[in-house]
């Protein structure tokens, strides 16, 4: 027992010995860079002898590394996390995945940009985008299980991705191309052999502040589709749904082609309207796979409707059920006959094109 104890113990210790050269190290790789750096400045730094390095790493390469591979803990979990995701969320995939790019970019910038060596900020970028190309064909072939088909390999297809577009979103603001997102966007959809004209009838995304009043209008138009409307109560919700984030829409020529409302906090899907001009193209399954997508698998979710009697409810009723919001119980709202659906949130996402 006492021996167990005495390991362990110098288990610890040296982990604290190891974890000190390792911080000594960044700091002089960040101050000096990688070529400015030798093993006796980070001995020195670290106040130990020089022979002690090899105790714990091979050469200096293998501290690099080492300290590279540190400041991207975060980032594979994030990285990882959206892979996940790509199965229960595939229409905003790629969407998610810029938007790590960018984020993570701005976050290591405003960390260590005035404070780190060039050359050792170069290599983060590096290392950042060698990261994400398996998750990145990850993700490639979650799509392709959904129906996408790339024009050329998945292998082929990552690399591009990720070192082509990818790269594009680890640039500075000041140094990024004009219109990035949206020819990276159209750059995805030519890869993925897709019409550009249409492309955007199949990306769910937040709404612009400026289309507020549109998506307004487009409630207006569907209004017969809803369960107890009123225009009032419409349009603050929508704007409250739209400073939490919980409203995806579709959107084409400028046009409002469809959207969804939902609620975190209440485990809803408040409502869900497409533009006459856009029905029986899959708009309203691409909304819904996307807004269920931000609930925790096994949640439970609910959506009121009308009732089975009801002059509208057949196109409703069958696309809630399309999603397994099969268990249902007649409620009155406001003096109206209206019916609860209930449906579990599941593991991956339900195609129903």
């Amino acid at each position: 027992m006492a021996g167990g104890v005495d390991l362990q113990k110098k288990a610890v210790k040296d982990n604290a010995k190891k974890s000190k050269i390792l911080s000594a190290a960044a700091n002089c790789f960040m101050a000096d860079g990688f070529e400015g750096t030798s093993i006796r400045q980070i001995m020195n730094e670290a106040g130990a002898e020089v022979g002690l390095f090899y105790y714990y790493f091979k050469s200096k390469d293998d501290i690099y590394s080492a300290f590279i591979e540190s400041l991207f803990m975060d980032y594979r979990i994030k990285i990882i996390g959206m892979t996940e995701k790509a199965v229960r969320s595939p229409y905003t995939s790629f969407i998610d995945i810029f938007g790590l790019f960018a984020d993570e970019a701005e976050r290591f910038r405003n960390e260590f940009v005035g404070k780190m060596h060039e050359s050792t900020l170069r290599d983060i970028r590096d290392r950042s985008l060698e990261i994400s190309v398996p998750y990145i064909k990850q993700i490639i072939e979650v799509l392709i299980e959904y129906g996408a088909k790339p024009l050329i390999s998945t292998e082929e297809l990552a690399i591009i991705m990720t070192y082509g577009i990818g790269n594009l979103f680890l640039r500075d603001k000041e140094s990024r191309l004009a219109g990035t997102d949206r020819e990276s966007m159209k750059t995805t959809a030519l890869l993925f052999g897709l019409d550009l004209e249409y492309v955007s009838l199949t990306l769910p995304r937040i709404p612009y502040a400026e289309e507020a009043e549109k998506i307004t209008a487009l409630a207006e138009l569907c209004s017969e589709n809803f369960a107890d409307y009123n225009a009032e109560r419409m349009a603050r919700l929508i704007k409250k749904r739209m400073s939490s984030g919980e409203i995806f829409v579709i959107a084409h020529k400028n046009n409002i082609a469809g959207f969804i409302m939902f609620s975190k906090k209440n485990k809803t899907i408040d409502h869900i309207a497409v533009s006459p001009d856009y029905r029986r193209i899959g708009i309203a399954s691409r909304l819904m796979v996307t807004a269920m997508a931000q609930f925790e698998v096994g949640e439970e979710l609910s959506a009121v409707t009308f009732r089975q009697e009801h002059l509208m409810s057949d196109g409703v009723s069958r696309m809630y059920k399309k999603f397994g919001f099969d268990n249902e119980k007649n409620i009155v709202v406001r003096g109206e006959p209206l019916v609860r659906r209930t449906a579990v949130v599941p593991e991956k996402a339900i195609i129903t094109e």
